[in-house]
């Protein structure tokens, strides 16, 4: 299915170009929330820019989702497949207890199973 390399910048860039669209922010105002400068922004929506995962992490945060449904509404969109880009909650919420090592208890409030997967293979590894 993906088998160009150049993929997922171009339809990154796409991704957040419709979820800001979707919130109805300006790029501006997505500046303002990520702390990243609105050229910055202009590049990536243009996909004139590749996006490091730090400021992935401020992107998602402005655009009010997760790291994980920013690359899943990606690969929907590089399959041509119908994307809700006003829709965050792809699968439901969450919420596990998960055990450390020492078995102490903490709870995890996760945005959906993609989350909980790579909780668990982290928490595993």
């Amino acid at each position: 299915m993906m088998s160009s390399s150049d993929w997922l910048p171009a339809t990154f860039s796409k991704v957040l170009h419709k979820r800001r669209e979707a919130l109805g922010i300006s790029q501006e105002e997505l500046s303002k929330r990520s702390g990243l400068h609105r050229t910055y922004i202009s590049d990536v929506e243009r996909g004139a820019r590749n996006v490091s995962l730090k400021n992935m992490g401020r992107l998602s945060v402005a655009l009010e989702v997760t790291p994980s449904i920013l690359m899943r509404w990606a690969e929907q969109v590089y399959a041509n497949e119908h994307v809700d880009f006003s829709n965050a909650q792809l699968r439901g919420n969450l919420d596990i207890v998960a055990r450390t090592g020492n078995g102490a208890e903490h709870s995890v409030h996760l945005m959906d199973k993609a989350d909980a997967a790579c909780y668990v293979a982290t928490e595993a590894g």
